[in-house]
């Protein structure tokens, strides 16, 4: 799932031609102010000529029989008569700032040497485009989700006592309020744990959610467990730039998605890189779904207690029952 040197230089071509596309307007917008207000082109002029000649002045050897001050001085004088004759005009003074798609990273990608939240979404991006991820969200949203999958009989089941429908209804509700309340600072769900059997829906609903967010221009990043925890040994022990990249950005990114927690193999290093992640996202306030078909007391079983307190601690736990929907076929 990691994103080659291709992909990359295809994005970093992408910002390059954005700055390109960004600038022609810049100029296309100082042509049309100057042929429309020929008073301002002119003081424009006066203030490249000035600037011209202060570096010229600067760079004599001989003392300059002019005031340190005076190019500096004219300059804001002429810059104080544009500024009145714009107010006039009511002409924003954006026209004399090249545009950015991005204010925070101006269309470079990066804030200093930090990914800005635009290239995070761009790789994330690229990552579902090769992955055939954005096809699957196509068909797996709520807009497809379908309770008549799940009966309207009581089940015995500990876990619940509502029918599987009601308890699958529910399930989507809170995972809707999920949704409308992402991104605010205090909200009511702002991490979660989907368990239950094997084809009972779990991986659709985060593909659900994944949709709705992504919609949104959050950064969301879906991985499986497998995928998620080669990528930390890519990074651990083989030093991947890809995987170092990748890294970053389960940390940083709006929304991670882990999918089938349990199904990699477990040992001391992954119980202690799983803590890493949710502990770093969870200092960085940013949210985490996790889907799995270990039973409560198999989580706990299987990773370190002080993970599984940070769950408690952390996350909803949704449980998703009824039947294997994937041996179900309704007409």
């Amino acid at each position: 799932m990691a994103l080659d040197n291709v992909q990359f230089d295809k994005i970093m071509q992408q910002y390059e031609q954005i700055r390109m596309n960004n600038r022609k307007k810049y100029i296309e917008n100082q042509k049309k102010l100057h042929e429309e207000h020929p008073d301002i082109k002119e003081i424009d002029d006066k203030i490249v000529e000035c600037s011209i000649a202060a570096g010229v002045n600067a760079l004599k050897k001989e003392n300059s029989k002019l005031p340190p001050d005076y190019y500096m001085n004219r300059v804001n004088d002429l810059d104080h008569q544009r500024k009145v004759l714009m107010e006039k005009y009511g002409i924003s003074e954006e026209v004399y700032n090249i545009p950015c798609n991005c204010k925070k990273c101006g269309d470079t990608g990066y804030i200093g040497r930090q990914p800005c939240s635009c290239l995070t979404r761009r790789i994330i991006d690229s990552l579902y485009e090769n992955s055939n991820l954005g096809h699957i969200l196509e068909k797996e949203n709520f807009d497809t989700f379908n309770f008549d999958y799940y009966d309207g009989v009581t089940i015995d089941d500990v876990r619940t006592p509502l029918t599987p429908k009601e308890n699958i209804i529910k399930v989507v509700n809170l995972s809707k309020q999920f949704i409308s309340e992402f991104g605010k600072k205090d909200p009511y769900i702002s991490n979660i744990i989907f368990y239950g059997e094997c084809g009972v829906g779990k991986t659709f609903l985060t593909h659900c959610i994944a949709k709705e967010l992504i919609e949104k221009e959050y950064s969301v990043l879906y991985m499986s467990a497998i995928q998620f925890f080669n990528v930390i040994e890519g990074k651990r022990f083989r030093n991947e730039a890809d995987a170092t990249q990748l890294y970053k950005i389960m940390q940083k990114c709006d929304l991670l998605i882990i999918d089938d927690l349990g199904t990699e193999i477990s040992n001391s290093f992954t119980d202690s890189e799983l803590y890493n992640i949710v502990n770093i996202r969870g200092i960085e306030e940013k949210s985490t779904i996790i889907s799995t078909n270990l039973k409560l007391e198999e989580i706990r079983q299987r990773y370190s207690e002080r993970i599984f307190s940070r769950f408690i601690g952390y996350y909803t736990f949704m449980c998703i029952i009824g039947k294997d929907i994937r041996s179900i076929h309704v007409d």
